[in-house]
């Protein structure tokens, strides 16, 4: 037989990646599951540690051809059952719990089995739900916050669907449930419909270390929002350490990008935004003292350029590509940009979306990025860029190994 260590190596290697990606993005790794389940098989040394591995991540969602299935739900809490050996270590392996029953699926029965599958997860670390299900009474949420697990990462949907009962307001459910987890580090909210966000009442304080806000609208109260949410620095937290915000309609009120900015900016390491007057932002930005990490959703401007951060390790902007009949595609002047790349000195990667592989305009920018040992990465639609910082703060967040 082999070396308990040559297995642990071998298994390792199915391991999905730790990084928290979008739930669908699974099915890429259904080969290691496969090969994970028939390590499971092979004898009692490794079955221990393959199911283990297999059940750090537990995702359960309807497919979109049949509904929610209860039968296999209770399959699921028949299988973490804490009055077995086997039912007590398989529950404490969770470390992330993806459920996304289909959306017609909300309802009181639902919010009962989920509240008992989270009292049976002790060691849970991050949490992933729409918040429409989430209808849990009083006495449930309490006994959640007694008995429950320490959450430290949330990922919400707070989108009402058709079928949404008036009665339930995912937006209140969402506050609520995230009440229950003082310890909370990531909040991620999000929205693919008319959403916005109203603060919180009371001020929920939480000790994020990233906060994510997507959604279809962002509200005139975006700062209010936020500032329900997120502690103010103290002796034992240092303040929030990224921030994301993205909408894809709605305007906010005038100086409300320079004002977040500000308010955070000296603890930031990683800032996406949306904004678009980077020319009042970019004097803001010079509270980022900290900022390793800056991703636009627009080409910057002249003015912003001299102004960003030197401690910058990692741009991601759009290429400001436009087109017309009378002009066809044009690109914004690529020189300031260029020039600025000089005075980045630890600057190592630049991301450009919206622009093609290899479109000619940026070759200059090409020799001025190899010169410099830059990694320059192009796409021809949105680049889904991978922030180091936030994958690095998620894994010390969910305590992913193979003992714990």
């Amino acid at each position: 037989m082999l070396a308990i260590e040559l297995i642990l190596e071998a298994l390792d290697y199915l391991t999905i990646p730790l990084e928290l990606s979008f739930p669908l993005s699974i099915d890429e790794h259904k080969p290691k599951h496969a090969a994970l389940s028939a390590c499971s098989l092979v004898c009692k040394d490794w079955s221990y540690f393959a199911q283990r591995l297999l059940f750090r991540r537990v995702i359960i969602r309807a497919d979109f051809e049949k509904p929610f299935s209860v039968s296999s739900y209770d399959t699921f809490l028949s299988a973490i059952d804490p009055h077995t050996e086997k039912g007590a270590w398989l529950a404490s392996s969770i470390r992330m719990f993806i459920f996304f029953p289909r959306k017609d699926d909300g309802g009181g029965a639902v919010s009962s089995q989920l509240l008992t599958a989270l009292l049976r997860m002790p060691n849970l670390r991050h949490f992933d739900v729409f918040a429409a299900v989430c209808t849990f009474s009083d006495a449930q949420l309490a006994q959640l916050r007694a008995e429950g697990p320490k959450l430290n990462s949330l990922r919400i949907n707070v989108d009402r669907w058709t079928t949404t009962p008036e009665t339930v307001d995912p937006e209140t459910n969402m506050y609520r449930l995230a009440a229950c987890f003082p310890s909370l580090k990531v909040l991620d909210i999000g929205s693919i419909r008319g959403s916005t966000l109203r603060p919180a009442s009371p001020p929920l304080n939480l000790p994020l270390t990233a906060l994510t806000i997507t959604l279809f609208r962002i509200a005139n109260s975006l700062e209010a929002c936020i500032a329900c949410l997120v502690r103010n620095p103290e002796a034992d937290y240092n303040g929030l350490q990224v921030l994301s915000t993205h909408a894809r309609q709605g305007r906010r009120r005038p100086g409300e990008e320079e004002s977040l900015v500000q308010t955070y900016g000296p603890t930031l390491l990683s800032l996406t935004v949306d904004f678009n007057q980077y020319d009042t932002l970019a004097m803001a930005l010079q509270q980022c003292t900290r900022l390793k990490r800056l991703e636009l959703a627009n080409f910057p401007t002249p003015a912003l350029l001299p102004l960003l951060p030197r401690t910058l390790e990692d741009l991601s902007m759009s290429s400001g590509r436009t087109s017309s009949y009378e002009s066809g595609v044009e690109f914004p002047d690529l020189g300031p940009l260029m020039t600025e790349i000089e005075n980045l000195p630890r600057l190592r990667k630049l991301t450009i979306s919206y622009c093609g592989d290899n479109e000619p305009h940026f070759d200059a920018l090409r020799v001025v990025c190899r010169q410099r040992g830059i990694e320059l990465r192009t796409s021809n639609g949105i680049y889904i860029n991978g922030d180091d910082f936030m994958i690095s703060v998620q894994k010390d967040l969910l305590e992913l190994n193979l003992t714990g």
